[in-house]
């Protein structure tokens, strides 16, 4: 089943609108056509509007959003961690924190990608988010026993 476009519905309105008044045969409804075939093709346009794609991030862009996550992640995890709790449980309670870094790290890994690999890619946020914060915790535990 096809989602729903409420920019189809619109023009569906519309066009069947201008259908009726057309039916009408008055001056009023020729001049009210016009109108709507107007926002119709303007609305249809619109549609049509596309921004060329960001070019790919560099090495050096990438490197430094990911060691001010992984700052992020350390710091939060030295905060928050009472070194009882599950690491993953942990992990968890550092994405407000960092979720800026975060965001910037992955908008930046899925700059030049396809929308279709966009999606692909943060389908995977969650997941990805968590394996990092789960090692921040479990590394900074391991340092704090050293």
């Amino acid at each position: 089943m096809a989602a729903y476009d409420p920019e189809a519905d619109l023009v569906i309105g519309l066009v069947a609108m201008a259908y009726r008044l057309w039916q009408t045969g008055s001056a009023e409804g020729a001049s009210a056509v016009r109108i709507i075939i107007t926002c119709t093709i303007v609305t249809l346009l619109a549609g049509c509007e596309t921004k060329p794609p960001a070019p790919p991030a560099t090495s050096g862009e990438r490197e430094q959003a990911v060691i001010a996550l992984n700052a992020c992640l350390q710091t939060a995890a030295r905060k928050l961690d009472d070194g009882k709790s599950e690491a993953s449980t942990v992990a968890l309670a550092l994405r407000p924190p960092c979720s800026a870094e975060f965001a910037r790290s992955r908008d930046l890994y899925a700059r030049g990608l396809s929308s279709q690999q966009a999606s692909q890619y943060h389908r995977q946020d969650d997941q990805a988010f968590k394996q990092a914060a789960t090692n921040a915790v479990l590394e900074e535990r391991a340092r704090t026993r050293k």
